[in-house]
């Protein structure tokens, strides 16, 4: 309750200090951004139950979600670079765009990053009830395959290192929870030291290319460079300052996506980052439930290069990870019949 109390009061004192020196437009856009992730909030048991639970339909839409990215390798769908109007400006209905003229497939997503985070997801949730192994490891080898496609390099990461500790505790390795553990600092370091310019000269595979030196050397210092004050520094630049709320109604010149889970909430909250920051890790040293472990695992190693935050599928994976009561057993035996709570 005190934690509760403590986090609100913070945030609202965040939204004040946001309004005396930014539009009400920017600060009412980022919350219209987050309400999928309010209403998920809100809504935590019977979105848990809709998603952790039917399986038929998360099963359907895998193959759909497959599909759609097969078909938009070889051949373009009707809508693919349509758009519409929004606040003056245009929305991508479904973006076609190449990168170092390689095509970024998206299927019947609106991206190609959407596209990896849904079959991803969507993965997870298969792995979630499935105990056949050689059907999981066909169903990894799909998603990678679908992933590659994309070419979101990001998302290749966070599919090799679910694989790991898939095959982990597929072994029942008895030292689990300690590379678990040991995995997910090491990335949250990496979420914190990189935008921050620590670390400049790391290479990392699949990342180590033009965009990720493009992170490195401009797109996160030009956001670090804004913090001028000791204000900044406590409470940040601002809620919408950074994101698409800044795009739209804000200063494009001051405009930047972030690209990093952590630079993207240090500037619109401040310090309360490094305070949800510390309720990842208390999760993390609390909770051993596997769909929990591959979630944070996703969003750790994609959060490193991408706003996570302002995604829809993102933030539906961030409210099971900070809402769903995995420890409670009879909430585990509500959400899955077949878990075994010795896992």
């Amino acid at each position: 309750m005190t934690r509760n109390i403590f986090l609100t009061a913070s945030f609202l004192i965040i939204i004040l200090y946001s309004l005396t020196f930014e539009n009400t437009k920017m600060v009412g856009f980022f919350f219209y951004l987050i309400l999928p992730l309010i209403f998920y909030m809100f809504f935590r048991d019977d979105v848990s139950e809709a998603i952790l639970n039917n399986k038929k339909l998360i099963v359907i839409t895998f193959i759909l979600s497959v599909a759609g990215i097969a078909y938009d390798y070889y051949d373009d769908f009707p809508w693919k670079a349509l758009s519409y109007s929004f606040a003056g400006k245009d929305i991508d209905l479904s973006r076609d765009w190449t990168y170092d003229s390689v095509e970024r497939v998206a299927g019947f997503f609106r991206t190609s990053y959407d596209a990896a985070t849904g079959v991803i997801l969507l993965l997870i949730l298969i792995l979630y009830r499935s105990k056949n192994v050689l059907l999981n490891h066909i169903l990894f080898v799909i998603t990678f395959v679908c992933v590659y496609i994309t070419t979101t390099k990001s998302c290749l990461i966070s599919v090799a290192l679910i694989y790991v500790v898939y095959m982990v505790e597929f072994v029942k390795y008895r030292g689990r929870r300690q590379i678990i553990y040991w995995l997910m600092t090491a990335l949250s370091c990496f979420i914190v030291v990189l935008p921050l310019g620590l670390v400049v000269n790391l290479q990392i595979p699949f990342l180590s290319n033009e965009s990720f030196k493009d992170r490195i050397l401009n797109t996160w210092p030009f956001v670090i460079n804004q913090f001028t004050s000791t204000f900044q520094y406590i409470l940040g630049l601002g809620v919408g300052s950074v994101g698409t709320s800044q795009e739209l109604f804000g200063n494009p010149n001051l405009m930047s996506t972030g690209d990093n889970i952590f630079l993207y909430l240090y500037a619109n909250i401040g310090a309360l980052a490094f305070g949800l920051f510390f309720l990842v890790y208390r999760r993390v040293l609390n909770v051993n439930h596997n769909i929990f472990i591959y979630l944070m695992l996703y969003l750790l190693s994609y959060g490193i290069t991408a706003n996570i935050v302002e995604s829809t599928l993102c933030q539906l994976i961030l409210a099971i990870i900070f809402f769903v009561p995995f420890n409670l057993v009879k909430k585990d035996e509500q959400l899955n019949p077949a878990y075994e709570t010795s896992h």
